[in-house]
């Protein structure tokens, strides 16, 4: 396990509570526990709640073309031009819901995912004091385990997002396009270890382009997470706005046959605060 960062506990629960088929068959079954426990324990109440959009838009630089000959061509015809969208960590600033097939053959890929399962209680992590402006920052499992004796031990099931930028692109969208720094704080790979397999989570979400942190080669941490079914949300914005508890997730990845990663729209449904009565 990673050293622990040599914080005092309490400035650490301050920072971290938070401002506001066969190939499928495990990971239907932690989603199926995923999608009971939404079902049962987050009603969606739209009435009483705040929607806020995690969502960091699709631009071009998300597609790559890819040009394909067509039978019979001949010189000076155009060439069959296809639009591909293509993740690697770091090159695509959209928001991305990414499938165990990503990282692990014969893994499942997003069109084994019960739509049910899309819909989830989420627990919030805030870690941007903490990382800093640091690409090479990552949160460890001590740490994770520092912030539940402030905050409570994250429920087992539910999904956690992870922020690690402050982030200030409110809701403008030229604001939101403005790409992201090449180096990016992440998780390790046991914090990752803890979250599945002692909290059993299934969805990571982070507010950078990738899992692990840039300056770590191997994806390591988002192996472990794609080995457990578990999937990954990067490059989410304005995490580090929602409170710890109390949200629920709602993820509209885009519709692509046999895909193992699609931009996704995301949004968290946070409850009101009461309103006082104007005496």
């Amino acid at each position: 396990m990673q050293e622990s960062m040599g914080c005092p506990v309490e400035r650490i629960g301050h920072i971290m509570m938070g401002r506001h088929g066969k190939r499928a068959a495990g990971v239907l079954l932690v989603l199926g526990v995923i999608a009971s426990v939404a079902v049962v324990c987050c009603g969606l109440d739209t009435e009483n709640s705040d929607v806020v959009d995690l969502t960091r838009p699709l631009g071009l630089t998300s597609f790559i073309i890819r040009e394909t000959a067509i039978d019979g061509e001949t010189p000076g015809d155009i060439p069959d031009r296809r639009f591909v969208f293509a993740y690697e960590p770091g090159l695509t600033e959209a928001t991305t819901l990414v499938s165990p097939r990503r990282w692990v053959e014969g893994g499942a890929v997003l069109d084994d995912i019960p739509a049910s399962s899309l819909i989830v209680p989420v627990a919030v992590i805030d870690a941007t004091d903490l990382a800093g402006e640091s690409g090479e920052f990552a949160l460890d499992a001590g740490t994770l385990m520092r912030y539940e004796t402030f905050a409570g031990e994250i429920p087992e099931g539910i999904a956690v997002l992870v922020a690690l930028r402050d982030d200030n692109t409110g809701t403008e969208l030229e604001s939101a396009t403005v790409p992201l720094p090449a180096g990016y704080p992440g998780l390790t790979p046991d914090a990752v270890t803890f979250l599945v397999e002692k909290r059993h989570v299934s969805i990571i979400g982070i507010d950078t382009p990738g899992i692990d942190p840039s300056e770590r080669g191997g994806n390591e941490a988002a192996i472990i997470l794609a080995k457990s079914g578990g999937l990954a949300l990067v490059n989410l914005k304005g995490v580090d706005l929602l409170p710890s508890r109390g949200g629920v997730l709602v993820l509209a990845p885009l519709a692509i046959g046999e895909a193992d990663v699609a931009p996704a729209r995301v949004f968290v449904l946070v409850p009101k605060a009461p309103t006082l009565p104007i005496e």
